[in-house]
């Protein structure tokens, strides 16, 4: 009988301190230039081949999958527009669309994307990641905003061939 007592008083024990089945979400690390330099780098590599570069959704890749790739700057986000919700959604993907996990990547380097994903947004954080990413000089090739590129002269319309008589002008 005692036994049995004790085994109870066990399993009632245990069932009241069981780990709750959802973990706690992770802490987010404070924004930095360098975290969102590592981030925007990332970005350009993994994420602009089906988000486009500015975040809008039209990355080349983008226009062959189905569902379309998330506009960031304009689109509700699935699982949550928070820092640690894109950091999750880094984590496990979205189920039933192309966006897979980027569970390979190092911890480090998915919360270095979630804050640059974060700058596309009108939240709190997003603007908070919006003037770190402002104040990043430019990645090398990329044109700032507002630069015109020089524009490469017209080829002539007839060609010449050396040493050939030129035609009298009219």
């Amino acid at each position: 009988m005692k036994s049995s007592f004790l085994m109870a008083s066990l399993l009632i024990a245990a069932s009241t301190h069981a780990a709750d089945p959802t973990p706690a979400k992770p802490k987010a690390p404070k924004a930095t230039t360098a975290l969102l330099d590592k981030g925007r780098s990332q970005f350009e590599v993994m994420c602009t081949s089906c988000h486009g570069s500015k975040g809008d959704g039209n990355g080349p890749a983008g226009a062959y999958l189905t569902p379309k790739p998330r506009n960031f700057t304009t689109e509700k986000f699935k699982q949550g527009d928070t820092v640690v919700d894109v950091f999750l959604t880094l984590q496990h993907g979205v189920p039933a669309t192309p966006m897979v996990p980027y569970a390979h990547l190092p911890e480090d380097d998915r919360w270095a994307l979630s804050w640059y994903v974060a700058h596309f947004l009108p939240t709190k954080e997003g603007k908070a990641a919006q003037k770190l990413v402002a104040a990043l000089p430019p990645l090398p090739g990329a044109v700032a905003p507002g630069v015109s590129t020089p524009s490469t002269p017209a080829a002539p319309s007839t060609p010449s061939t050396p040493g050939a008589p030129s035609a009298p002008a009219p």
